[in-house]
């Protein structure tokens, strides 16, 4: 890989691994899965230069028939559990690591290390715009449940941004998804950022 100066490497997880949790019953199991965060994470950091990425999918409960399910499969049967209303399949992470192994997937790589630093610039941004107080922090979990029954009401903020735009699949899922949900549910204000060009889009 370091040669080609290439690389896509996708370690596979379970969710939540990164924050360690116990699992009962399954200590080597979770213990193996939790060292491989550190490790993925290491790679990213040592490897970037050379081209290769280094990420972990960390899947959710995906049980049964779900686990070679396709995701049109999965949206004939109502799942009350998820947000989403449908199981999560097989293709979905497929999908995933699909986009982590293409070659304009460079950007992604120690996800939750991109992450910090994106709001990192964020945060300094706002700071340069003259707002006094500011708080950044990752969450993790579907945004729909965080955003709207979780951060709202944790640092007791009465006005949430969503970034949607409708330009990309991923964002038109987030518009019909994420801020209609978080626009029903959520105690405060919601504002769904768009510009006009996009608007029209």
């Amino acid at each position: 890989m370091r040669n080609q100066r290439f690389g896509r490497i996708v370690t596979y997880g379970f969710q939540g691994a990164d924050h360690a949790p116990g699992w009962m019953y399954r200590s080597a199991f979770s213990a193996a899965k939790v060292g491989l965060v550190s490790l993925t994470k290491t790679i990213a950091l040592e490897e970037a230069e050379y081209g290769i990425t280094a990420n972990m999918v960390c899947p959710g409960n995906i049980v049964g028939e779900m686990k070679e399910a396709t995701i049109a499969y999965a949206r004939q049967m109502k799942d009350d559990i998820t947000p989403i209303g449908r199981s999560g399949t097989g293709e979905d992470i497929a999908r995933v690591v699909e986009f982590l192994c293409d070659d304009c997937s460079d950007m992604i790589t120690g996800a939750e290390k991109f992450a910090k630093e994106l709001l990192q610039s964020y945060e300094k941004q706002a700071i340069d715009a003259g707002v006094k107080e500011v708080v950044t922090d990752i969450e993790y979990g579907s945004p729909k449940v965080k955003i709207s029954k979780e951060v709202a009401p944790k640092y007791e903020v009465d006005l949430i941004v969503c970034g949607a735009t409708g330009m990309s699949a991923v964002e038109r899922f987030f518009i019909g998804s994420v801020s209609e949900h978080i626009t029903r549910y959520a105690k405060c204000d919601v504002l769904v950022v768009r510009t006009p060009e996009q608007t029209e889009a």
